[in-house]
């Protein structure tokens, strides 16, 4: 979801092809910038039995339907006429191939912002994983990056940025 009370330039809530969602938003200083929202699917399923072929065939439909949504997502930041913010739930680690190649050319507004503790999911009360991420492109300036609870709401951190262009 994205919510602004900024003038939306465009948008594209009506194209089912595309496996995220996009607002192109005008800002107070008439410059106008990209929002990127993703939510990349899990890799794996916990619920399967990785001693069963089913475990790792769910894997293999997984890997491709990832691949093809980063792939996806690498050519709408690289066409983007505007600065791209793009930010979400990706699942991934930066260590994961199509996640690097997708978000490559942009910056990770944590290192940015200088924030020192980005986890945002947590299992057991331990915060333990960064699946969520803010990225721009460069040029837009990460002032404060923040992660706030989600109690009761969701099992994910929000993440907050303040950005400058």
């Amino acid at each position: 979801m994205i919510a602004t009370n900024l003038e939306v330039l465009s948008d594209n809530k009506d194209d089912a092809r595309i496996p995220f969602l996009y607002v192109d938003i005008i800002t107070p200083s008439t410059r106008v910038i990209r929002i990127i929202n993703v939510h990349i699917p899990v890799h794996l399923s916990l619920s399967l039995d990785a001693r069963d072929r089913d475990f790792y065939d769910f894997i293999r439909f997984r890997f491709s339907v990832r691949r093809e949504e980063f792939k996806k997502l690498s050519a709408a930041i690289d066409e983007s006429p505007y600065p791209v913010v793009l930010a979400g739930d990706f699942n991934s680690t930066t260590s994961m191939a199509n996640f690097r190649s997708a978000t490559g050319k942009l910056c990770d507004s944590v290192l940015a912002a200088g924030f020192s503790n980005p986890m945002t999911w947590s299992i057991f009360g331990l915060s333990l994983w960064r699946p969520d991420y803010i990225f721009t492109s460069p040029g837009v300036n990460s002032l404060v990056y923040d992660v706030l609870p989600m109690d009761n709401i969701s099992d994910h951190k929000a993440i907050r940025l303040a950005i400058a262009l």
